[in-house]
Protein backbone atom coordinates (compact mmCIF):
# COMPACT_ATOMS: atom_id res chain seq x y z
CA UNK A 1 0.00 0.00 0.00
CA UNK A 2 2.93 2.64 0.66
CA UNK A 3 4.68 1.67 -2.73
CA UNK A 4 1.62 2.94 -4.18
CA UNK A 5 0.93 6.21 -2.82
CA UNK A 6 4.76 6.61 -2.92
CA UNK A 7 4.46 6.02 -6.86
CA UNK A 8 0.82 8.17 -7.21
CA UNK A 9 2.59 11.31 -5.00
CA UNK A 10 5.77 10.98 -6.92
CA UNK A 11 3.91 10.96 -10.40
CA UNK A 12 1.61 13.63 -9.51
CA UNK A 13 5.17 16.24 -8.44
CA UNK A 14 6.11 15.00 -11.75
CA UNK A 15 3.00 16.53 -13.56
CA UNK A 16 2.72 19.72 -11.42
CA UNK A 17 6.71 20.37 -11.40
CA UNK A 18 6.77 20.78 -14.74
CA UNK A 19 3.93 22.88 -16.25
CA UNK A 20 5.45 26.00 -15.21
CA UNK A 21 8.51 26.11 -16.60
CA UNK A 22 9.84 29.28 -18.94
CA UNK A 23 12.32 28.31 -22.09
CA UNK A 24 15.48 29.90 -22.14
CA UNK A 25 17.69 30.73 -25.20
CA UNK A 26 21.01 31.21 -25.86
CA UNK A 27 22.18 33.60 -28.88
CA UNK A 28 24.82 35.33 -29.49
CA UNK A 29 24.70 38.89 -28.54
CA UNK A 30 23.51 41.43 -31.47
CA UNK A 31 21.82 39.14 -33.65
CA UNK A 32 18.36 39.74 -33.49
CA UNK A 33 17.30 37.18 -36.16
CA UNK A 34 18.58 34.45 -34.18
CA UNK A 35 17.17 35.34 -31.47
CA UNK A 36 13.70 36.17 -32.90
CA UNK A 37 14.21 32.75 -34.30
CA UNK A 38 14.85 31.05 -31.48
CA UNK A 39 12.09 32.65 -29.28
CA UNK A 40 9.51 32.00 -31.78
CA UNK A 41 10.11 28.36 -31.75
CA UNK A 42 10.70 28.11 -28.02
CA UNK A 43 7.10 29.42 -27.78
CA UNK A 44 5.17 28.51 -30.93
CA UNK A 45 4.37 32.26 -31.47
CA UNK A 46 3.95 35.39 -29.27
CA UNK A 47 6.23 35.79 -26.19
CA UNK A 48 7.89 38.91 -23.42
CA UNK A 49 11.43 38.98 -22.09
CA UNK A 50 11.40 38.14 -18.68
CA UNK A 51 15.24 38.26 -17.82
CA UNK A 52 18.56 39.08 -20.07
CA UNK A 53 21.88 38.58 -18.36
CA UNK A 54 25.25 38.57 -20.67
CA UNK A 55 27.64 35.73 -21.17
CA UNK A 56 30.58 36.82 -23.21
CA UNK A 57 29.53 37.00 -26.30
CA UNK A 58 26.29 35.45 -25.75
CA UNK A 59 22.70 36.30 -24.32
CA UNK A 60 20.87 34.05 -22.43
CA UNK A 61 17.14 35.28 -22.02
CA UNK A 62 14.05 34.00 -20.45
CA UNK A 63 10.64 34.09 -21.76
CA UNK A 64 7.49 34.30 -21.42
CA UNK A 65 5.15 32.41 -24.04
CA UNK A 66 2.04 34.21 -24.76
CA UNK A 67 0.01 31.84 -25.47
Amino acid sequence: MPQKLFFWLALAALFTSSCGKQPVIFYKYGDTNQFRVRAVDACYGDFDVRDKKRFGPYERVELECLR
